[in-house]
């Protein structure tokens, strides 16, 4: 969102009644779709692009661009009577997105690098028949996981200079998800036990896994430019029953569980600069559609479907990604059950008129950014759950 009309959505959401301003935080954007019922969306740059998977009218899943208009199709026709098929998973600040392309059905997925419109490159594997790419940083580079042989699957990093390199060559299975402009890269990776952990791999220190909140698997979805970590841990309550909570990671701080939404379980998937995180979280059961999505602003965690007009009738399941704006990407099903790929932008805090203070202006244009606790007037102060 530019400048202008970021200060115009200012004026616009000033003049709103105050029983609005109490309630609702985000204004919902749907991103459309491809032609089919089904739309995900995986990633958020600072401008507020997305890049996700869609489904087409003839059924086929495509990675998709949406550039703030409109949804692009990344995937190409292919020749005649060819399925080709594909997935966005990552992008930067420079739009370049990364992902997964399938020439047919049934052929090996590969990891790509769309640079620019009709820039597609194939980053290849480690020798296997297939590979992901899963994030992309603002220095151009990518982190995925790439098959090396028939069995085993290894995260690798690809740069322009050097192509894909393996990142745990001597480890078991793992999977990277994320990577910060400082080449920190995040994951879950196979112990020799048997078990999965969340781990951290930088080029210094090499991979460190990153324990668990108690129970026996870990797993990391998201890490920010301050070197904090989102992902998944199970949890023990003494009974040898476990269940999955979210949790931050902080390098001083260590892990933290997140809690839930009042459900059994919950995970988080992307943090932004600022310490907020999003993800999805069980609620007390219900009849069907048990998960719903969250943020988490630094102390309590927030179901996303009461900050959003109700009248519109989405209901949020997951929230994947959040950028320093705090502009989120959620997956959600419309009044008629198709599930769609929402772009939710925070309504700025209420003011007393429809003028807007000069500081207010100056802290746009400025780009300030607050911290966690003083964003934190943003929400309401109902119960969270």
């Amino acid at each position: 969102m530019s400048l202008r009309h970021l200060i115009a959505a200012v004026v616009a959401w000033s003049c709103l009644p105050s029983v609005t301003n109490a309630e609702i935080r985000y204004v919902v954007t749907n991103l459309g779709g491809l032609g089919g019922r089904w739309t995900q969306p995986f990633a958020i740059n600072e401008g507020g692009l997305v890049a996700g998977m869609s489904f087409t009218a003839g059924g086929l899943n495509h990675a998709y661009l949406y550039d703030g208009s409109a949804m692009i199709d990344l995937i190409s026709p292919g020749q005649p009577g060819t399925y080709p098929t594909g997935a966005g998973y990552g992008l930067n600040d420079t739009g370049q997105v990364v992902g997964y392309f399938e020439l047919d059905w049934g052929q090996p997925q590969h990891a790509f690098l769309r640079s620019a419109p009709g820039e597609i490159t194939d980053l290849g594997t480690l020798g296997g028949p297939a590979s992901h790419a899963r994030g992309v940083n603002n220095k151009g580079e990518v982190v995925g996981d790439a098959m090396i042989g028939n069995n085993f699957t290894h995260p690798f990093l690809w740069t322009a200079a050097c192509g894909m390199i393996d990142l745990a060559p001597s480890a078991g299975n793992s999977w990277p998800y994320a990577i910060n402009d400082h080449t920190q890269v995040v994951g879950d990776t196979g112990t020799v036990d048997g078990f999965d952990r969340a781990f951290i791999w930088s080029p210094s220190t090499g991979l460190v896994t990153l324990g668990t909140l108690g129970g026996s698997h870990s797993g990391a979805k998201g890490i920010n430019n301050v070197g904090q970590v989102v992902g998944w841990s199970s949890t023990s309550y003494g009974n040898g029953d476990e269940q999955s909570h979210g949790f931050l990671y902080d390098p001083v701080a260590g892990m933290t569980d997140l809690g839930t939404l009042g459900g059994g379980d919950s995970v988080a998937y992307g943090i932004n600069d600022n310490g907020w995180v999003v993800g999805g979280s069980g609620i007390p059961p219900t009849v069907d559609d048990p998960e719903r999505a969250f943020v988490y602003d630094g102390t309590t965690m927030w179901n996303l479907n009461d900050l959003i007009d109700p009248s519109l009738g989405y209901t949020l399941y997951y929230a994947y990604d959040i950028n320093n704006s705090g502009q989120i990407v959620v997956e959600a099903a419309n009044p008629d059950r198709a599930v769609c790929a929402l772009l939710l932008t925070p309504i700025p805090e209420p003011m007393t008129s429809c003028a807007i203070p000069f500081g207010a202006v100056a802290a746009l244009a400025t780009g300030r950014r607050r911290t966690a606790g003083e964003r934190g007037t943003l929400m309401p102060t109902a119960s969270a759950a």
